[in-house]
């Protein structure tokens, strides 16, 4: 008897993503190694508990470190670090580090 034989080959596109990513376009604040002076707006792509996808023509060097400011719809200032994982034609992947923090925003009082 003859049995068929099964090769398994890894499809490039499956998801290798641990944490929930969300299609979330927010104004992110950066500035980093690798950008002009200053800081930069720009706005995600999508965002994940550990990292986000900004847009951008600027190309940013792998492992390049940044800091991003960005406000969620909640009204919560997030100011997160991290580090460059990919730049692509249309932006950057950017991997968290572990320590961030948020500020509840100040509601004006008219």
């Amino acid at each position: 008897m003859v049995y068929p034989t099964y090769i398994l080959i890894e499809d490039p596109v499956v998801e290798r993503r641990k944490l929930e990513r969300f299609d979330l376009r927010l104004l992110a604040k950066i500035e980093g190694l690798g950008l002009k002076k200053g800081v930069h707006n720009l706005l995600t792509r999508n965002i994940s508990a550990g990292g986000a996808f900004l847009e951008t023509t600027k190309h940013l060097p792998e492992n390049s470190r940044v800091s991003i400011d960005f406000v969620v719809p909640t009204g919560v200032l997030v100011k997160v670090t991290g580090a460059v994982l990919r730049s692509e034609p249309t932006g950057i992947a950017v991997r968290f580090d572990n320590e961030y923090q948020l500020t509840p925003l100040q509601k004006n009082s008219h």
